[in-house]
Parts: structure tokens; C-alpha cells; sequence
């Protein structure tokens, strides 16, 4: 099966928590529940309610109001001695020794690592081409949640405003995540997908107001990211082509014959950001990176999508 960057519902919050400790009392592990109605698999992070809350009661809304540094806080320098061990490191050459980026494992993950004998039990199920996500049929099943969850923690500055920074700021981030993915899933063969995600204030699900994002890798495929590369698949097979291909063609066609009148939010030499005609949320939008090999009669043909 391929593996995909695809978002997993987490669910997270008092309230989840609350549900299901009334359900399985008081336990702290993370578990996987299938939605029989909809074949979505959901995670219930129970233990996840006792991690840090810097967001919570404050009056400050903008990330720029907040201190340089906060000597309570795990991600600030100087308090390295409270997150788990480094993964990855980015050390900053104009500061000396001073880092500029960590990657560290979730002290409070919403997964946990395979152990030995999970790792056992999915090789002979794998040999067995048996899917690590099968199910019994039974309609509320539920089953350990597996997996890694780690955390890039962005910058020792406490309250950095990413919008502000320069590409190369971006440029750390996107490598770290890259450098991280490729090493879970070089080491670790039963990861079916990595999902790579940032929450920005607590109305978003941060807890922590320090510039960080998250790296969470699971050994399924999500049900909507499966059916779009079946989707994809049967349109390729029935028009010999990608359909992000045709759909950059039709958006630019569109902005071509109706300059006043298209989905194309914005473009640069390097991406293009459109929304499509079937769109499910406001401010839901497509981002491509484009790479343009044209003929002469200005036809796309070739395109990539990160």
C-alpha cells in the first residue's frame, strides 16, 4: 500500500478524555477506535490531558505579546534537561554552540512505539499479507494506538511570529520534517503513514505557545487519504494521465478565458494556490509546486504537488 502524508483525526480535549474514562476508566493509553459506519479509525489520547498548558487562561492573542523567554517552558533554552532525549538537532553557526532547531520525541504522545513483540506479531501478520489495520467485525472495536509521535521544536525564541520569518526559517522546518519522516520510515517497516502538522493557539489545539509543530507516523493508511489514491488511480487508468495534471490545466484555462472570473488564489514562479470548484470548507484550497515542461502549444505537462 502506498504510504501517504495524510491528517488522522486525534482526538484530544477534556471533553474526549472525560467520555472515555467513563467508558474504560481511568486508563492513560492511547487507543484506536474504527467507526464502523464510516471505517474511520480514530485515536483517544486520554494521557495527553496532563501535558503543559501555556494557552490555557491567557489573555495575550497575538504570539508577538509574549516574552523572548520563559523560564518555565520545556522549548526555551536553557531547559533542554526537560524534554526527552534530542532526535535531531539544527545548531545555529552565528551563535556558537546555541541551537536553532530540535526534534524530540512527544513526551505526551498521542501513540505509542511499537514494542518488540507488536513489531513480532505484525511481521508474521505481514507475511501473511493480513493488514495491521484489519478488523473482526465487530462494530465498537478498539485496539492499542501504535506509532510515533515527535515534536520539531522551530526556534529557541518563545515568541516568534512565523509569519514574519524568512524563507530560510522555512526552509529548517520543511528539512527537519523531511530528515525525520525518511528515518521512521526507513527504521521502522510497518509505518503505513507520516502526518506533518502545526497548530497556532490554543482555538487550534496548541498547548504550548513556543514555536513548534508535530510529526505523528502510524502504521495505517487514513480511510479519506486511501480513497483519494484509489480515486486517483481509476482516473489515470481511465484518462492515462494524473488528475492534479488535469486540474492545473482546467484552473489555468479557467483564469486564461475569465480573468475576472477563476479559482486561482495566487502564484509565484514555484507554487500556485487554487480553490476547487467542489470545495468542502471555506478557505480550503489546493498548493501546488510547480515544475512547467511546455510545448508549443502552452500545454502543461507535467506537474508535482507537495
Amino acid at each position: 500500500m502506498l504510504r501517504q502524508c495524510h491528517k488522522v483525526n486525534l482526538a484530544l480535549g477534556n471533553l474526549l478524555s472525560l467520555a472515555t474514562r467513563q467508558h474504560v476508566g481511568q486508563r492513560s493509553s492511547s487507543t484506536l477506535r474504527r467507526n464502523a459506519l464510516t471505517g474511520n479509525w480514530t485515536i483517544f489520547a486520554t494521557g495527553r490531558t496532563s501535558r503543559p498548558k501555556q494557552t490555557a487562561g491567557t489573555k495575550k492573542s497575538c504570539q508577538a505579546d509574549h516574552p523572548l523567554h520563559v523560564d518555565t517552558c520545556p522549548f526555551c533554552t536553557g531547559n533542554e534537561h526537560k524534554t526527552p532525549p534530542e532526535l535531531l538537532r539544527v545548531n545555529d553557526d552565528s551563535r556558537g554552540e546555541e541551537w536553532s532547531l530540535r526534534v524530540i520525541p512527544n513526551a505526551f504522545p498521542a501513540v505509542s512505539a511499537p514494542s518488540p513483540e507488536w513489531q513480532e506479531e505484525w511481521r508474521r501478520s505481514n507475511e501473511k499479507k493480513k493488514s495491521s489495520t484489519s478488523y473482526t467485525g465487530k462494530v465498537n472495536e478498539e485496539r492499542e494506538a501504535i506509532g510515533f509521535h515527535e515534536v520539531v521544536v522551530e526556534t529557541p525564541v518563545h515568541n516568534l511570529v512565523l509569519a514574519e520569518q524568512d524563507p530560510e526559517y522555512m526552509k529548517r522546518i520543511l528539512l527537519a520534517w523531511r530528515t525525520r519522516g525518511r528515518a521512521l520510515y526507513d527504521n521502522e517497516p510497518s509505518l503505513q503513514s507520516i502526518l506533518y502538522f502545526k497548530n497556532n493557539g490554543s482555538v487550534a489545539g496548541a498547548s504550548l505557545i513556543h514555536p513548534h509543530s508535530q510529526i505523528v507516523g502510524l502504521p495505517l493508511v487514513p480511510r479519506d487519504a486511501a480513497g483519494r489514491q484509489r480515486a486517483h488511480l481509476e482516473y489515470y487508468e481511465r484518462y492515462g494521465r494524473s488528475v492534479w495534471e488535469a486540474s492545473l490545466e482546467e484552473e489555468l484555462s479557467q483564469r486564461e478565458m475569465f480573468p475576472d472570473h477563476h479559482r486561482i488564489v495566487d502564484q509565484n514562479e514555484h507554487f500556485i494556490a487554487f480553490v476547487r470548484l467542489q470545495f468542502f470548507l471555506f478557505f480550503y484550497f489546493y498548493s501546488f509546486y510547480l515544475i512547467y515542461f511546455f510545448s508549443m502549444d502552452s500545454t502543461v505537462h507535467a506537474v508535482n504537488m507537495y
